[in-house]
């Protein structure tokens, strides 16, 4: 008994789309992989096809597309099989036509219709120069100009310490006028023979303490200008300002000192005649803060 044989008599009307192609593949004599290959599928499509496994086909537009190629090669009758789909799944065979408005001929059109797209796109260009006029007026905002500093304006540089960390100070109007004298000049001291032998270093150190007052404090700036800010005992500001470049500072008062100084790497502080070794003091920020004790002992604060 020959496979036909062994079908169902059933109309192709009433075939589902997978018995039809499967009847007439195996008519033609080719196996479902030759069918498969000469339809550019895969097996398990062409399976799916013959089997009516529609939920392997994917859309309907995919499935429509895969049966008519199945359907050329096995000379099936592709009509009926795509109906047959269609009508099983319930897919709507004609496409929704969507209404269109007829368009007017440019010569039955009114005088407005005709000038109408043209309006629209000068309004939209005007909108457009609008909107970047008004951008280019935001980014160019006049600047005061008393808002940008002049290049041959002196600019006074800040202290480094604005707000010494130090007890509440007395009315700066009682404080004392700082005595600073230039070490570079010559003074009547320094031209006695004994000043001379001491800064040469021709005499001993003590015949050297012995004419420098016990509670001096002298302090040599370096190349750059530095914050100089001392205090004695009784709250006295002896120094309270940016010293220059080179400059020495000669100061006296009633020790202990509190001293506050800016670019602490820079400065020779001696105390007494003796120097003073800055370095335990210094901060991060190159600033030495502490306290001179009368006996020469600097204190960090």
């Amino acid at each position: 008994m020959t496979p036909e044989a062994d079908m169902p008599e059933q109309q192709p009307e009433t075939m589902s789309p997978g018995l039809m192609l499967r009847i007439a593949r195996k008519q033609t004599g080719l196996s479902l992989e030759e069918a498969a290959r000469a339809a550019n599928l895969t097996q398990s499509i062409a399976r799916a096809l013959e089997q009516d496994e529609y939920g392997a086909l994917g859309l309907p537009v995919y499935a429509r597309g895969y049966y008519r190629r199945y359907a050329r090669v096995v000379q099936c009758d592709v009509p009926a099989v795509v109906g047959a789909y269609e009508a099983i799944n319930d897919i709507p065979t004609a496409v929704p036509q969507i209404a269109q408005r007829p368009s007017i001929p440019y010569g039955a059109r009114s005088p407005l219709q005709k000038i109408l797209p043209g309006l629209v796109f000068v309004g939209l260009a005007a909108v457009l120069v609008w909107s970047f006029a008004g951008k280019r007026k935001d980014n160019s905002t006049d600047i005061p100009a008393d808002a940008v500093p002049l290049a041959s304006a002196q600019v006074t540089p800040e202290p480094l310490s604005v707000t010494p960390s130090l007890e509440p100070l007395p009315d700066l109007s009682a404080a004392r006028t700082p005595h600073t004298v230039d070490m570079q000049a010559p003074t009547a001291a320094s031209s006695s023979p004994a000043i001379t032998a001491a800064e040469g270093g021709n005499r001993p150190a003590e015949a050297a303490g012995s004419l420098v007052p016990p509670n001096l404090l002298e302090i040599q700036l370096g190349p750059e200008p530095a914050w100089i800010e001392v205090l004695d005992a009784a709250a006295n500001r002896l120094a309270y300002r940016i010293a220059e470049a080179g400059e020495s500072l000669r100061l006296e008062g009633d020790p202990p000192y509190r001293i506050n100084l800016g670019r602490a790497y820079s400065l020779s502080v001696r105390y007494g005649g003796r120097e003073l070794d800055l370095r335990p003091v210094i901060d991060s920020a190159s600033r030495a803060r502490g306290t001179i004790t009368a006996n020469g002992e600097l204190r960090g604060s």
